[in-house]
């Protein structure tokens, strides 16, 4: 008796019915029978690629094609399944063949389009992605990657007005939530960017991209601990993502879960290929934070050397080695920025910078401020600013804040003294006179807390709203800093929050933690705008700093504010400690400063650069030498090159 063997049309019908599993076996027994048969090979390829094996996928619809060269379809699905195996370069090799005989085919534009996005080939990218949108424009998924793109070359209003318009059209377009959360994300607008995480979730809530961005704007609020179970999601749902793993690791490392921050950056590692060099970088920069800076070092140039020659590479390793005239780094990262300028600007900001900073090493500030405007200039194009908003922001903090509010609450608040503010401009010396704090004994220095701001931000309605809070709120309010701050170690009774943007805040801290002490860093003024400009910080709240009229400007405003608190606050809990003070006589201000938090002296304030505990900010290797006066003055060597900042702060050069 004749068995009847399958054929085609029988895998073809159980393949439309969506019954894959048998489909696919019906494919493999014809190709037993058939080793010649194109359209079961490539038939069978498309199955196994959308259960995501696709090597296999590849390899069947590969030969599929060499049997049958001509056949169009084949060519063009393999073009998609080699994008979804991410040989993009392949992808556009085949992708533009295809296009030769169908120029107008929407899905080869849209695969063209991607693969020279992927491979940061941008400006074409952008020109293909156009050239898609205009021929269909209803291609939706090409025009949020249109958007991706322009936010890739930092042209955000162009991506945002194009995202919107998106939106605007289809409302339950997930993909779209997440481009306008990112780009929101990169302007600072980072509360608005969470709204449009969530949302983006609650439609697609297995998105594994969509969870690690979450957990990455969670992190830059300083919501760590919700940000590692973002990034845990974003794992359970992708276990190979490695952008995700880093992501947790550095959450992980703020929260002093370090070993289990290198234990993540140590997996990307041994993931292999362009996971080593994300994963090396990482546990370099981890290890800077704890002052092992020499393995940090070398974990840094191993990332380089490994592949990572990234921006972000360079900056770090900037950040803890002292160049020399002479050294290869120099044509490397010119090299490399370069290579970069126009295709990757993300990265090329941070080569500016770090390329500043290795000319500043050697003293020739032409370079290193070339480097710095040009980087400066970028960052600055991403971020929103008004410096006008910003000092009428002064004035009604100064209006809301004056004596009758403080004698109006008198007696209210928490009780607790455990807080010590350390408040100052960014770079004026708030993380040495933290970690000077943190070798006492008795004080835990926590970092940047992110509390005060979140919880100012739930309570009111402005700096108004602030300082017209019901008397029994107070207290409360207070209470609950000290409980979201955190318990500290054992031994420790207070906790040191050293945000230097906290000085707006002053009022809201004596209102609801009236017994907390604040001590306010002074450093020269252009030193401490100079350093600001010399940065490219990681958080996008400090958009000032990348403009020197700007950053003059806001400096101008602070010493405003501050002469406010002068004014109005107690001296018992308000003191100001000069950083060249510190540097001419560390152990005088050093005293000063524990006699005012009322605690004993302990000589172990005069050794901080030994105290072990991680350190965050862009200070973090000068805590670790000895006081040194080689920042001191350091304004006057370039300042050729400060005129618009100098103009705008009123100093003469």
């Amino acid at each position: 008796m004749n068995v009847r063997q399958p054929t085609l049309q029988d895998a073809f019908a159980l393949h439309g019915q969506g019954r894959l599993g048998e489909a696919a076996r019906l494919y493999e027994a014809i190709i037993a029978r058939e080793p010649g048969n194109a359209e079961a090979r490539h038939y069978l390829g498309a199955i196994l690629a959308s259960a995501g094996r696709l090597k296999d996928a590849k390899a069947l619809m590969k030969r599929a094609l060499e049997l049958k060269p001509n056949e169009f379809a084949f060519l063009e699905n393999y073009v998609g399944v080699l994008a979804l195996a991410e040989d993009y370069g392949e992808a556009l090799e085949l992708g533009r063949k295809a296009l030769a005989r169908q120029p107008r085919n929407p899905n080869l534009l849209y695969l063209n389009a991607v693969a020279l996005q992927k491979l940061d080939r941008l400006d074409e990218a952008r020109d293909a992605f156009a050239a898609l949108t205009r021929l269909a424009p209803g291609h939706l998924a090409g025009r949020k990657e249109y958007a991706v793109t322009l936010t890739r070359l930092g042209e955000l209003d162009a991506a945002l007005a194009l995202i919107e318009a998106l939106i605007a059209e289809q409302p339950r377009f997930a993909d779209a939530y997440l481009v306008r959360a990112n780009i929101r994300s990169i302007r600072g607008d980072v509360g608005l960017a969470l709204s449009d995480y969530e949302r983006a979730i609650a439609m697609q809530p297995n998105a594994h991209e969509t969870w690690h961005s979450y957990g990455r704007a969670l992190d830059s609020l300083g919501l760590y601990e919700q940000a590692v179970a973002a990034f845990d999601r974003a794992l359970a749902l992708r276990p190979d993502y490695v952008d995700a793993l880093i992501g947790r690791g550095g959450a992980l490392k703020v929260i002093d879960r370090l070993p289990e921050a290198l234990a993540c950056f140590d997996q990307a590692i041994e993931r292999g290929g362009d996971s080593v060099a994300k994963g090396l970088a990482a546990r370099g920069a981890a290890l800077s934070e704890t002052g092992e800076t020499e393995e940090a070092e070398q974990r840094l140039r191993d990332a380089i050397e490994s592949g990572g020659n990234s921006g972000s590479a360079w900056l770090a390793l900037a950040d803890i080695v002292k160049f020399e005239a002479g050294d290869p780094a120099y044509a490397a990262m010119e090299g490399r920025l370069a290579e970069v300028e126009r295709r990757q600007p993300s990265e090329a900001q941070l080569l500016h910078f770090a390329l500043a900073k290795a000319y500043l090493d050697i003293h020739d500030s032409a370079r290193a401020f070339a480097h710095l405007d040009a980087g400066a200039r970028m960052k600055r194009a991403q971020l929103v600013y008004d410096a006008d908003a910003n000092r009428a922001h002064v004035a009604q903090v100064v209006a809301a804040f004056g004596p009758e509010t403080f004698a109006r609450y008198a007696g209210a608040g928490s009780p607790s003294a455990r807080p010590i503010f350390v408040v100052g401009m960014p770079r004026s010396g708030t993380t040495l006179i933290e970690q000077i704090l943190a070798s006492h004994p008795a004080i835990h220095g926590a970092g940047e807390l992110q509390t005060l701001p979140q919880i100012a931000a739930e309570s009111g309605d402005g700096a108004e709203g602030l300082s017209a809070l019901a008397m029994d709120a107070l207290a409360r309010l207070g209470d609950d800093y000290v409980a979201r701050a955190g318990e500290p170690p054992a031994g420790k009774t207070r906790v040191v929050d050293k945000l230097p943007g906290n000085f707006a805040n002053l009022g809201f801290i004596r209102l609801i933690l009236p017994e907390a002490r604040i001590i306010h860093v002074r450093r020269d003024p252009v030193d401490t705008c100079l350093s600001c400009y010399t940065n490219a910080f990681k958080s996008a709240n400090l958009p000032y700093t990348y403009d020197q009229t700007e950053l003059g400007l806001y400096y101008r405003d602070y010493q405003s504010l501050m002469a406010h608190w002068r004014a109005t606050l107690p001296a018992t809990h308000f003191l100001e400690v000069e950083y060249e003070s510190v540097v001419d006589d560390l152990e005088g201000q050093a005293r000063r400063m524990i006699a005012f938090l009322g605690l004993p002296w302990d000589p172990a304030c005069l050794e901080f650069h030994r105290t072990k505990r991680p350190v965050r900010t862009a200070s973090v290797n000068q805590v670790r030498k000895p006081i040194y006066r080689g920042s001191v003055g350091r304004w006057r060597e370039h300042a050729a090159y400060l005129g618009p900042l100098l103009k705008a702060m009123g100093v003469e050069a």
